[in-house]
């Protein structure tokens, strides 16, 4: 949980600059019940609650290839901060 602590006083910082123009995504390259999912869909919760950010949130699960499958479809969306990833310890860099 200290994780989601430090995303969300890093998603305070950057909502004072930041304001999403349509429903953002939180990437899960893991399958959903996990510690991965656990922690994005707690994030999304917080986010909501607290109004971070004005638009729908929605957790999307891209399990494979050890978060290989999350990484490609955010690779997609390069450069579109409507697109996130919650990754683990062990999960590769997307630019490695």
């Amino acid at each position: 949980m200290l994780t989601a602590g430090a995303c969300l006083a890093a998603a305070s910082a950057l909502a004072q600059s930041w304001k999403p123009e349509r429903p953002v995504e939180i990437i899960i390259g893991t399958s959903a019940g996990g510690p991965q999912d656990r922690t994005g869909r707690t994030i999304q919760k917080i986010l909501q609650d607290l109004k971070f950010v004005p638009t729908p949130i929605t957790v999307v699960n891209k399990p494979g290839g050890g978060g290989a499958v999350g990484l490609a479809y955010l690779a997609q969306h390069a450069g579109d901060g409507h697109y996130l990833m919650n990754c683990g310890a062990g999960s590769p860099h997307p630019k490695a």
